[in-house]
């Protein structure tokens, strides 16, 4: 009955779905315009806890071996800017229905780049979205069949979901953790993480050997972590002749599973990328490598989680691809200060049990959140303890938060500042961000935001995107940059926002025509555009101006009176909006 899953083979899937879910990861910082928006979004699915979530931590050891050529990493170099590039996230879904219930549950994560430039990036990433899609229909299309026999009071929807969380973006790479699961009948679900690893420059996919510059090192760190880390007893007889053959392709460790001598550059190779058998994803911190189950253990052993951190053994990885803020085996590359290479950004789940230093003591505490559920009311209670504190958080009882669906990320800071921020749901699905402060020796509420992720985390605390919904001459989605501030809560590093669907839907980006002549700013200096003309809405501050370009690419300001935000309709020089523009549309 159980359609298989793929066995490493990722380039995922497409459409753009017109649902406005977005999600967020950091970003390249934005001064004072839109025009040179360049961001990175993530989505991570807080309520696709699976399996084997958590991708684990491990202590550094020591590993020595002969270096490898270096290999060609192209547009790559150590003196280049690593700048953040932001991905958004926009779920796919397709469901089955019969008699009100759920046979079939389907949800892809389609990833899109949420800045101007970038084309190879853009296509690989289109490519990704294309085979994503194409997959989740094939799944569909074999298991129909089967839909019939999940219709007992009792069963269980067969479901299919790809989860994709951006662990890096940024002008060296763009390193996406893909996870794919799924109950397709049989005995219990099934998981696997595959890397996906893209060089921003050529769309191409990076393997391990591209970023190494001692791979067998890489090797013998990797066994050598398996050892000490993970029972000897727990894993299958000859797992280390299965991990030397995921890093070699064959028992001499010369040829790669294609039979291509391994030891060569594949950069410039897209076949390369797809045979091979490693699992690896990149941070500013390091490099992680996941064996799925079944891949060295069985199934009830889990996955079992390599992290080879630049820090300590950075000598095994071209520096290109170690932040400038990272210090490498005692040797620091720049002056130290507050930076994404030291943060830490973690999505925590209910129950989830994580150790961590709160305040840079250099002490690691136990930090769990834990629900209530008022037998009586159904209100459901929210709670954080740490090893040194215990609080209650918040409510839904008010009927503002809704806690039955929430997403909470444990956001460590450069400087040593711990945050809970907690996404909450409200009516018509607005969020809201909950901030809590936890390196304070006690948990402290910070405030809220009503500016939030929409299903997504950040990579960078210094410079992460939110957004939130406008209301401007129409109703739609708009997102700007933010930094996490000295009290904990988000702070706008610009003015503007960015409507969100230039970069994702022409569908999803509002444009209007004028039906008369309509007052607007060009150069700071107020002019008259004729009837007839068609503007595309590209930014907004939110509260008095709308930027919006014309189809010969004219940038121009429409500054809304000040009658009232919450007064509808609005005017432009005492002419109600709705005389001056067809396509309005707004949301009720």
């Amino acid at each position: 009955m159980r359609k298989v899953m793929k066995k490493r083979k990722w380039m995922a899937l497409a459409v753009c779905s017109t649902a406005v879910m977005l999600a967020v990861t950091g970003c390249q910082t934005q001064k004072s315009s839109t025009d040179d928006v360049s961001q990175t979004t993530v989505q991570a699915d807080e309520n696709s806890n699976h399996e084997n979530q958590s991708e684990g931590n491990s202590n550094a050891g020591n590993a020595n071996s002969g270096k490898q050529d270096s290999t060609d990493t192209t547009n790559n170099s150590s003196s280049q800017s690593s700048e953040t590039l932001c991905l958004t996230s926009v779920p796919k879904y397709q469901s089955e229905w019969k008699d009100q219930k759920q046979l079939f549950n389907g949800r892809v994560d389609q990833m899109y780049l949420m800045a101007d430039g970038h084309e190879a990036l853009k296509q690989a990433l289109k490519t990704f979205n294309q085979n994503q899609e194409q997959e989740l229909d094939q799944i569909y299309q074999d298991n129909k069949e089967f839909f019939d026999m999940q219709t007992g009071e009792d069963s269980t929807p067969l479901t299919y979901e790809v989860s994709v969380i951006p662990k890096r973006s940024d002008e060296q790479i763009v390193s996406l953790s893909v996870e794919e699961y799924d109950y397709l009948g049989g005995a219990h679900p099934n998981s696997m993480i595959t890397g996906y690893n893209l060089n921003p420059q050529t769309g191409k996919r990076y393997t391990l050997q591209d970023i190494a510059q001692d791979y067998d090192g890489i090797f013998e760190y990797v066994q050598k972590k398996l050892k000490e880390d993970y029972a000897p007893d727990m894993f299958f007889d000859g797992y280390e002749d299965t991990v030397k053959s995921m890093f070699y392709g064959d028992a001499d460790g010369a040829n790669g599973a294609d039979g291509v001598q391994n030891a060569q550059p594949t950069d410039s190779s897209a076949d390369s990328s797809d045979t091979e058998m490693l699992s690896w994803t990149m941070d500013k911190n390091g490099v992680t490598i996941v064996f799925n189950n079944y891949d060295l253990a069985p199934y009830a052993a889990g996955r079992q989680i390599v992290e080879i951190p630049f820090a300590e053994q950075g000598n095994l990885f071209k520096k290109e691809f170690i932040p400038e803020s990272v210090t490498t085996n005692g040797n620091t590359t720049k002056d130290a200060k507050t930076s994404a290479g030291e943060a830490r950004i973690q999505p925590l789940y209910v129950e989830q049990e994580v150790a961590v230093d709160l305040d840079g003591d250099g002490n690691k505490e136990t930090v769990k959140l834990s629900t209530q559920t008022d037998s009586q009311t159904g209100a459901i209670s929210l709670f954080a303890e740490t090893g040194s504190a215990s609080a209650f958080l918040l409510s839904d009882g008010d009927g503002m938060d809704d806690l039955g669906d929430f997403g909470c990320w444990l956001i460590q800071t450069g400087d040593n500042r711990t945050y809970l921020y907690v996404e909450t749901k409200e009516a018509n699905d607005f969020r809201s961000l909950h901030i809590f402060d936890l390196s304070t020796k006690g948990i402290t509420y910070c405030g809220v935001s009503d500016d939030s992720f929409y299903g997504s985390v950040m990579t960078d605390p210094d410079d992460f995107i939110l957004f939130r919904r406008s209301d401007m001459l129409s109703t739609y989605s708009i997102f700007r940059h933010y930094a996490i501030g000295e009290d904990g809560m988000p702070k706008p590093l610009s003015d503007d926002f960015t409507v969100s669907g230039i970069y994702l839907d022409e569908e999803l980006t509002p444009t209007l025509t004028t039906k008369q002549e309509v007052s607007v700013w060009v150069d700071n200096k107020q002019e008259k555009i004729p009837k007839g003309t068609v503007l595309k809405l590209k930014a907004t501050d939110d509260s008095t101006y709308v930027t919006a370009e014309t189809a010969d690419g004219k940038t121009c300001q429409i500054r809304l009176d000040a009658n009232g935000e919450d007064v509808y309709p609005r005017t432009i020089d005492g002419i109600p909006e709705n005389e001056c523009f067809d396509g309005i549309q707004y949301a009720g």
